[in-house]
C-alpha cells in the first residue's frame, strides 16, 4: 500500500475510474483498487429503498460469503451495534466509536468477534440519505491491526466520505436506479457542448474557436458545469457526464 499518495489525486483517479466502469463488476475491481491504497479490504454497499417502493434491498458487496451466511442465519442485522448506531446518524460511523458509546450484550459481543475472526477488525459506516425514506449504507472494513488502521483512517477520513458519495451516485445507475443529485443536475446548451469538445481533447481556446466563443468565455461555462456535477478537474466531469442519458439541458 503506498500512503505517499495524495488524497486528492486518489479522488481524482477514483471518480474518473468509477464513472468509466462499463458494469457492476469493473466499478467493483475500480473501488476495492482504491481501497487497497487507502487501507481497507472489504466493503458492503447496501442500498435501502422507501417503504412506498417494491423491491428488496440492492448490494454489492466483497465481504467474506461465509461471513455474510452467518450473519444472515443467525439474524445479527438484528442486533448489530453498528447498524442501530447507523441508522439514526447522518454522520459517518467508526466502529469503534459506536462500540464505545453503548454496552454491548452477550449476543452483540459474539457477533463483533465473528465479524473480526473473518478479517473485518475495524471499519467506518457511512449513511447516505435520499430525499424521502430512500437511504444506502457504505460500510467499510479492514483487516490491519489498531495502530495501523488508524493511521490510514486520519490520512485519508475525507477520501473516505468523498468517495461514498460519488459510488452511491454510480451504483444506483448500474443498479438500475437513479440517484437524487443526478435527477437534478441541469446543464445549459453551451456547458453541454464545451464538455462534449473537452471530451474530445479540444483546450478551451480551441473550443472558443470551434464555437465561436472568448477563451474566457469557455472556461466559465466548463466551471459553472464543473459545480453542477460537483468535481474539480475537467477530466472528472467528461467522465460523468458521458454515463449520463438523461442529463437535462
Amino acid at each position: 500500500m503506498d500512503v505517499r499518495i495524495e488524497p486528492r489525486d486518489i479522488i481524482d483517479q477514483a471518480i474518473i475510474s468509477f464513472y468509466a466502469a462499463p458494469d457492476t463488476q469493473t466499478l467493483q475491481a475500480a473501488l476495492e483498487h482504491v481501497l487497497n491504497i487507502v487501507g481497507f479490504r472489504y466493503f458492503a454497499y447496501t442500498f435501502i429503498q422507501s417503504p412506498d417502493e417494491e423491491g428488496k434491498p440492492l448490494t454489492l458487496s466483497n465481504f467474506p460469503k461465509e461471513w455474510c451466511l452467518r450473519y444472515l442465519e443467525e439474524t445479527y442485522f438484528c442486533c448489530d451495534p453498528v447498524l442501530q448506531v447507523s441508522l439514526k446518524s447522518f454522520l459517518p460511523v467508526e466502529w469503534a466509536d459506536a462500540l464505545a458509546d453503548v454496552e454491548l450484550t452477550d449476543r452483540q459481543k459474539t457477533m463483533m468477534a465473528e465479524a473480526a475472526s473473518y478479517g473485518l477488525k475495524n471499519g467506518l459506516t457511512i449513511p447516505v440519505h435520499q430525499a424521502g425514506s430512500s437511504s444506502a449504507y457504505f460500510n467499510l472494513a479492514s483487516d490491519l491491526g489498531e495502530a495501523e488502521y488508524e493511521l490510514h483512517l486520519e490520512r485519508y477520513r475525507h477520501v473516505l466520505h468523498v468517495l461514498a458519495f460519488y459510488f452511491h451516485d454510480v451504483a444506483l445507475r448500474h443498479l438500475g436506479r437513479s440517484s437524487q443529485f443526478i435527477s437534478l443536475v441541469k446543464l445549459t446548451k453551451r456547458e453541454m457542448e464545451c464538455l462534449q469538445w473537452c471530451g474530445k481533447g479540444k483546450t478551451s481556446l480551441e473550443i472558443g474557436k470551434i464555437l465561436e466563443l472568448a477563451e474566457r468565455t469557455v472556461n466559465f461555462h466548463l466551471t459553472n458545469a464543473m459545480r453542477k456535477l460537483r468535481v474539480h478537474t475537467r477530466a472528472q466531469a467528461v467522465a460523468k457526464l458521458y454515463p449520463l442519458e438523461g442529463v437535462a439541458v
